[in-house]
């Protein structure tokens, strides 16, 4: 389980970033291990964390302050506050993405998504929606994840690369 400790003081983007991707690793490998000794029941292979934040320059870097309530209550002003996303990708490393081919075509299995009844609505009342298939090579698996035009989130699914859902 990823876990946050509240730092005593601002840290610099680099070493937010660093420790959050440390933090995810641990995670995944806790998720994989548990998959070792009987079905995971998750697997990360996207995620997005978006913090609100203080932003301070520092010596040829971005420092990010924890903002308190007490903070915000004293007087810092709603726009001194900056929305920090970071996203982290999983990859495989090569060998094993070649040692297991995709059997179908990344447009072909966005556009067996996009053919969904519950799709097509969401295209209907939020306007076109982005839809992008990425192979996950060790499960054999698609994920397809479909947002709308400010980036959002709307659906998301594994399919198997034999085309059952």
């Amino acid at each position: 389980m990823a876990t946050f400790t509240k730092p005593a003081a601002a840290a610099t983007l680099s070493e937010l970033a660093d420790s959050a991707g440390r933090s995810l690793a641990r995670a995944q490998e806790q998720l994989v291990r548990a998959g070792e000794t009987g079905a995971a029941s998750m697997m990360m292979s996207e995620v997005t964390l978006e913090i609100r934040a203080a932003l301070t320059p520092g010596a040829g870097e971005l420092g990010v302050e924890p903002v308190s309530l007490a903070r915000l209550t004293a007087g810092l002003p709603q726009d001194g506050l900056s929305t920090l996303k970071l996203r982290f990708v999983a990859t495989a490393p090569p060998a094993e993405a070649a040692a297991h081919p995709p059997q179908r075509s990344a447009e072909a299995v966005a556009a067996e998504f996009r053919a969904r009844a519950e799709i097509a609505r969401l295209d209907k009342l939020l306007g076109p929606i982005q839809v992008r298939a990425d192979y996950l090579a060790p499960q054999r698996r698609w994920l397809v994840s479909a947002t709308d035009a400010r980036g959002r989130l709307l659906r998301e699914t594994l399919v198997d690369d034999t085309g059952a859902a």
